[in-house]
């Protein structure tokens, strides 16, 4: 089980507005993850997003890029989120920051 990392949620909370144009009212801890930490981000109108924090990965961007090619095929994946200058990832307190389209389900 994963540990909720000491951060500004509030600040976290402008990252998603300010980078990816997200109105989120509230973000849920999610405490499960090898090398990563997450949260459920709640928007307005109910919607949600899935917010990942992980160390400096190398194949991060690489792996969001597969993601959203298979996004754009219909296969059942999350989409990535591009921020307002098309990016993929963004830097917060030690951490990147990658947005995926919230699926409900269970990890495998």
């Amino acid at each position: 089980m994963r540990i909720e990392p000491d951060l500004d949620r509030a600040r976290l909370i402008d990252l998603l507005r300010d980078r990816y144009l997200l109105e989120a009212s509230r973000l849920t801890f999610v405490p499960s993850g090898i090398d990563s930490w997450s949260y459920v981000a709640t928007c307005r109108g109910g919607s949600q997003a899935f917010v990942k924090l992980s160390r400096k990965a190398t194949s991060t961007r690489s792996d969001l890029r597969l993601l959203a090619a298979l996004a754009a095929m219909n296969v059942a994946v999350p989409r990535p989120f591009v921020d307002r200058d098309g990016g993929l990832v963004n830097p917060f307190d030690g951490y990147d920051v990658q947005v995926l389209e919230y699926l409900d389900g269970h990890d495998l």
